[in-house]
């Protein structure tokens, strides 16, 4: 097959959207596909991370058939909903025109959220008249209604008429959570579409990487989260729960996001001294940093919207042989307990947190670590994920 996808983030920037694609389009084009990716100019989460010198707007692999288009994007710091919007519109636009410059594929891929990427992949779909598969790695405009970042009734409004007339206009969907089905079955938009899951796993490299790592106790229990510092998070409940634990419990939290100066205020004015905050690593550092990690924290607020989630770091502590403290109730809950990997509590409950790590002995965090090193290895491989999606999307274009 010849895919197009359209994914606003891609390598090197970090998270679990721009990681998404950059291990499936790579499988892919192993696979043999013919695989293009139109993606931003990297910036997220941080912009001064990314030197503009280090990459061109058109890359292609030394080995594979996998081609990278960087557009033009209106990089700012996000800060402000009117910032976000244009920063969206803006790849949309210029993905648009990239991808008329590009031939034709079988069919597009488009990923959301933004809902802009959406629009951006029913367009250039429509005109070449090619199948547009919408991938779902969460639910817009829900998300941005529970966290605050539409309020205006015309905003939300106009957010549900977007999602409407996308998914009308996409032959299929790829889900990163199951839940999602649900939410698609029951809107008479996307009813009776074909719906393919393909969670987001771990790829073979990173599995490898994290064999070597093995546990060390001495002097302190090290608690890890790593990710997006952002709206959606609870770092309130970790930060508390940091210190009721005390100095004999390590918090380190890695990564960048637009609430990190918030997170800096929180833990100064909070006056806790056993937590440290570090810049987002590279795929090898922060595997190092797993390593000398005992428990991998899991954490969104306390929102209905969140019981669909499965963020993707759960995976990445469990195949480095780390405990998983969750603060998600629904259907990362059915997956902690399948894989007797970690454990799922209360959300917004510092109190509550912090008794459940009190009452984890070495032991219970060693074997937790392992059955989510075997469960990860057996059954969340990205190589066995894709594969089984690709079957359904052949079909599709067939």
């Amino acid at each position: 097959m010849k895919i197009q996808i359209l994914t606003q983030y891609y390598h090197p920037e970090i998270g679990a959207a721009a990681t998404r694609w950059t291990d499936y389009s790579r499988l892919l084009a192993e696979m043999g596909h013919e695989i293009t990716i139109i993606c931003q100019k990297p910036n997220y989460p941080n912009i001064h991370l990314f030197s503009k010198k280090l990459f061109n707007n058109v890359e292609d692999h030394k080995t594979l058939s996998l081609k990278i288009c960087r557009t033009w994007v209106w990089i700012n710091d996000r800060n402000s909903f009117m910032k976000r919007i244009i920063y969206f519109n803006s790849f949309m636009i210029s993905a648009i025109i990239k991808s008329f410059r590009l031939p034709k594929p079988d069919v597009y891929i488009a990923s959301s959220p933004s809902l802009f990427s959406g629009l951006a992949g029913v367009f250039i779909s429509t005109f070449y008249r090619k199948p547009l598969l919408l991938d779902i790695r969460d639910i817009w405009p829900e998300s941005a209604i529970v966290l605050g970042e539409l309020k205006s009734s015309i905003s939300k409004n106009i957010g549900y008429a977007l999602q409407n007339f996308i998914y009308n206009n996409s032959n299929a969907f790829l889900v990163a959570v199951p839940g999602f089905s649900k939410h698609l079955s029951n809107n008479s938009h996307s009813k009776n579409k074909i719906i393919i899951p393909l969670l987001n796993g771990v790829d073979d490299e990173f599995i490898k990487m994290g064999e070597g790592s093995s546990k060390s106790y001495s002097d302190s229990i090290n608690l890890i989260y790593a990710g997006n510092i952002g709206l959606a998070q609870d770092f309130v409940t970790i930060i508390k729960a940091a210190k009721l634990l005390g100095n004999k419990y390590k918090f380190i939290i890695i990564g960048d996001g637009i609430i990190k100066g918030e997170v800096l205020k929180l833990i100064k004015n909070t006056d806790v001294k056993n937590v440290i905050i570090k810049q987002p690593l590279n795929k090898k550092d922060l595997i190092n940093e797993y390593s000398k990690a005992h428990i991998g924290i899991v954490s969104l607020k306390n929102k209905d919207i969140f019981k669909n989630a499965i963020p993707s770091k759960t995976f990445e502590y469990m195949s480095c042989g780390l405990a998983v403290i969750c603060t998600i109730m629904g259907e990362i809950e059915k997956i902690i307990n399948e894989s007797k990997g970690g454990i799922c509590i209360e959300p917004g409950n510092s109190k509550y947190f912090a008794n459940t790590v009190k009452n984890l002995t070495e032991e219970k965090i060693d074997l937790m670590g392992k059955n989510g090193k075997i469960f990860v290895k057996t059954k969340m491989r990205k190589s066995d994920l894709i594969k089984d999606a690709v079957y359904e999307i052949e079909s599709i274009i067939n």
